[in-house]
Parts: structure tokens; sequence; C-alpha cells
């Protein structure tokens, strides 16, 4: 049976920790608008423990969400619980697929109902959260079929859980052209800019899991060195503020660069703020596959980002010049100088990236992958 036939008039669950905007988010939002629009699906997107800035969205694009299900919390007596209150909630909804979206929901979905309803788990990163060794294994072993967005959490679901290769279906993230948001001269004038700053930014939120400290670095020393004094650097830092946010404030103040940094805080209009700039950046130390590379990647935008494979599998040999090796201030510094410098080759890289991320990570790719798994048997 194909993916149309077994999925039409099917409810598919995508249950997430929170409906906050980010990466894995906004890959469920995708994925849910794809499997109702191309299977005819009934996609319902869970945010297990509270709701979040996607709610509306969510809503707007016909997308049904069910919210703040569980207490956040830790530990055995915690997670039996849990799974106590989802197990009954989630037999209720007998969706077809149950599709959990990062390591708790995945794990915790799995407990509560894989022995009676069809449960995939969606690795979205290399295990930078984890729930335990145990409950991680027996929630594996009650699975369906797993997903990785990128080699190193297929990697991370075959090294640490134990899961066959067999297992293991590669799905990456799909990304589409931006649409709408504000022109290039009207975001910079809403900013304040004056249309001659060269403007860096990073799509990102700005929590521990990122390293935007090793950007503000390299910021730094390439400011330094900046190739044209008649286009002065900026670095715009764009997302919600999480945890690093306070410390990322006083390390620019030491470093002496708080009046060319700015912190955007969590974007509207995404478009508005990728076309206004001149070269994307991304600093991490671990990945699955981030959407913030892929978004600047099909707004045309360089990426100067620090060489993960989950990064360099984004921007493929083109891309490659422009990586720098993670935790590397002075060579990312490098990386984002030669890409100040060198317009042409910026350019053409920027050109080759939106052709890329248009071609091998369309979010039509993304949905048709996925409703193969989906439908594929046990």
């Amino acid at each position: 049976m194909g993916a149309e036939a077994e999925l039409r008039g099917r409810k598919v669950v995508l249950a997430l920790e929170s409906l906050e905007s980010g990466g894995a988010e906004r890959q469920a939002l995708l994925l849910a608008r794809g499997l109702r629009e191309t299977y005819d699906a009934v996609p319902e997107i869970w945010g297990l423990f509270e709701g979040g800035a996607l709610e509306l969205p969510m809503h707007a694009a016909g997308i049904g969400t069910v919210c703040g299900l569980l207490p956040r919390g830790s530990g055995w007596l915690w997670t039996a619980r849990a799974v106590a209150r989802l197990r009954p909630l989630l037999l209720a909804a007998q969706p077809r697929a149950v599709i959990g979206y990062t390591m708790w929901p995945a794990a915790l979905c799995a407990l509560a109902a894989g022995d009676r309803l069809p449960v995939y788990w969606s690795q979205r990163d290399a295990g930078l959260v984890r729930a335990g060794r145990t409950r991680e294994r027996l929630a594996a072993r009650r699975t369906r079929a797993f997903i990785a967005n990128g080699r190193a959490g297929a990697e991370f679901l075959a090294t640490q859980l134990g899961v066959p290769s067999g297992r293991i279906s590669l799905v990456p993230n799909g990304v589409a052209a931006a649409a709408g948001g504000s022109s290039r001269g009207a975001w910079r004038g809403a900013q304040g800019f004056t249309g001659d700053e060269f403007l860096i930014g990073m799509l990102a939120n700005l929590h521990g899991n990122k390293d935007h400290e090793t950007l503000l670095r390299a910021f730094a020393g390439a400011r330094g060195r900046w190739p044209d004094a008649a286009r002065p650097p900026r670095l715009l830092l764009a997302g919600r503020e999480g945890d690093a946010a306070a410390r990322l404030r006083i390390l620019a103040a030491e470093l002496g660069v708080v009046a060319e940094v700015r912190f955007i805080g969590p974007l509207e209009d995404r478009a508005g703020f990728l076309s206004a700039l001149d070269l994307a950046a991304f600093s991490s130390r671990s990945e699955g596959s981030p959407n913030g590379v892929l978004e600047a990647m099909a707004a045309g935008l360089a990426v100067a980002a620090t060489d993960l494979s989950a990064i360099r599998d984004l921007v493929g040999d083109v891309g490659a010049p422009l990586l720098a090796p993670p935790g590397d201030a002075p060579a990312l510094a490098e990386r984002i100088l030669r890409a100040a410098g060198q317009s042409g080759e910026r350019e053409r890289i920027g050109a080759a990236m939106r052709q890329r991320a248009l071609s091998e990570f369309s979010v039509d790719r993304m949905v048709s992958r996925t409703a193969e798994v989906l439908a594929s048997p046990a």
C-alpha cells in the first residue's frame, strides 16, 4: 500500500517538548502541512510540556495543537507518572502514527504506547539531551522505526542506543525559499542601519547548545583587520534569548564590541532579516541538521560556520572553504575576513548555496521521505 492510501484521512501525532520557535518545532510544522496537503493526512502537533510562539502559525495553517499535557520533571518516579498520564491520551487519539521529536518526546511516547501504536523516533541532534541509558534503551525497543535528520543523529542512535542501521532512515531537514517579509533596505532602515554596514548574522536561539561565544570572539578578531573601512562590520544575533544571553552580553562588553553587536531577539520577519545580511554565520559545538544554516542557504547567503559533519553535509564542497574547526575563533575570523574581502566569491558561494538548499533539501523531499517511512511495514 502506498503512502497516499496509508495516510489518507488518518491522524498523525507529532509530539514535541513545547511549541516554541525552535528548529524541531519548525520542521514539525513543515511536515504537518505537507502531510495534510500532499497525503490528506490529519496531523496534530502536541507540545507535551507547554505551548509556545508557534501555536498561532500552526492554527493559521489549519493544524490542530494540544499543549501542556505533562509537567516537566526528571527521575524514574516522574517518568512513570508521565507515561501513565500520556498513555490513555495517545490511545484515545488512535493515530496512525506518533512521531516523537527529540529525546524526551520520543522516549515518553514509546514507553507510553509503543506496544499499542506505531511510534517513530525522530532524532534531531547528536545526543545533547539524554533521558538516561536504561530509559532510552527501553523506549528504543518499543519504537517502530527511527528517523535521523543527519549523519550525526544516525550515529548517535546506532552507537549510544544500539539501534541497527537498517532501522534508521536518514531524512534531511527541508527548507523553502523565504516568502514575503521586508525588503533589504526596509529591514535595515527599521533597525537603524544606514545601508553601508556589512551585516553578519547568526540565526539560532541563544542557549548553551550553540557556541555564540566563539562567534563573538571571531567577530572581535575580524573587526580589528576589517578590509573595507567604508563598510564597517556589525554582528546580529537573532533568536530567542535563552540561558546564554546574559553571558554573551558580558562577553561582548569584555571584547569591546558592544556597539557593533546587536541582539535581535525572536524573529517574526525571518525573510527580512536574511535579506538584510551580507554574510551568514553559524558557530556551534554539536548539530543534527541546523535550520539556521539551511535558511541562510535558501536566502542565497554564503555561510561562515564551524566544521561539523552536519554543517558540511548541508553546504557541500562549495561551502567547505568557509568552515572552521569548532571552537577555533581565530580560524573562524579568517573565514569571515575571506568572505568579506572577496565579494565575487561570496556571491558565487551564496548562489550555489541557494541552488543546493532548494534542490537537495526541499520541503517536498523531506515530507515524501517521511511519508514513505510511515507507510513502510514494521
